[in-house]
């Protein structure tokens, strides 16, 4: 629980940064938010129900928002995440059986998908004129 109220904490302070107008300041949003993500991700148990479900997020963010090549990394990356934690699960019972690139590949992908997530929220937030 502290985990993702840190992660919701790293968003509030993104949108915040982003709403500046300042490129510099949305990546610093963006540092926090893959920060505090991590952070959430490797806490507690249901780690791959949570790097799959950031990556379908992140495809759902960046769907029609104009940023195809995006768009269309996050939907590979989220495809790529998904057989790999499903080929991973398959070896649950003896883990150190499983193969090793998909070992390699699912931690990738939950990173990418961190990554194009926080994009995700930072491109939809500065889609919004900023305050007054």
């Amino acid at each position: 629980m502290k985990g993702f109220l840190l992660l919701v904490l790293a968003f509030v302070i993104a949108a915040g940064l982003a709403k500046s107008g300042v490129p510099a300041l949305s990546l610093v949003g963006v540092i926090l938010i893959l920060i505090a993500g991590i952070n959430f991700l490797l806490g507690g148990a249901r780690g791959g129900w949570k790097t799959l479900s950031v990556c379908v997020l992140a495809v759902l963010l960046l769907w029609g928002k104009g940023h195809p090549m995006a768009f269309w990394g996050a939907l590979v990356v989220t495809i790529l995440n998904f057989w790999s934690f499903g080929v991973l699960y398959n070896f649950r019972a003896t883990p150190e059986a499983a193969p090793n690139g998909w070992a390699r590949v699912n931690p990738v992908t939950a990173i990418a998908g961190l990554a194009l997530f926080s994009y995700g929220v930072i491109a939809n937030v500065e889609q919004f004129p900023p305050g007054p």
